[in-house]
Formats: structure tokens, sequence, C-alpha cells
């Protein structure tokens, strides 16, 4: 199975559902995804910073993705 780090960017997208963001949707239909601790709090900044709900932002996330520690692995 194919396995992607999302970025912040792309994840802005993803959940702002631009025409980037829908191909990222595609691109990730049964992928393993993981997310590091940074990327969560540059999300979650954001939607702060823009009056987004951050609960749901949390609950999708976690619901989608694997939260992995950055290492040279993973890097």
């Amino acid at each position: 199975m194919t396995k992607y780090i999302i970025d912040t960017s792309a994840w802005i997208e993803y959940f702002n559902e631009t025409s980037k963001g829908k191909r990222i949707h595609d691109l990730i239909q049964n992928a393993t995804l993981l997310t590091t601790g940074m990327i969560a709090a540059e999300l979650s900044a954001k939607f702060t910073r823009e009056n987004k709900p951050v609960n749901e932002l949390i609950h999708a996330l976690q619901s989608m993705t694997r939260l992995a520690p950055i290492d040279f692995e993973v890097a």
C-alpha cells in the first residue's frame, strides 16, 4: 500500500475543496496517510486564525491519518 505524508499546504487545499484539493482527494484514496505533529499544529493555527472549527479538523485528521514522529525514515 502507498504511504503519503500530506503537508500543510496540501491539507489546506484538501479542506478548502479547491481543484488541487480534489486531485489530492483522488490521490490519497486507498493510501496510508501520515501526519506529523508540526503539520497538525500548523493546520490548527490556521483554522484558529480563520475562525474555522478546530475540533472538526482534529477529528478529521485522527480519522484519516496516523500521527508520525519526525525521524530520518519519515523525512
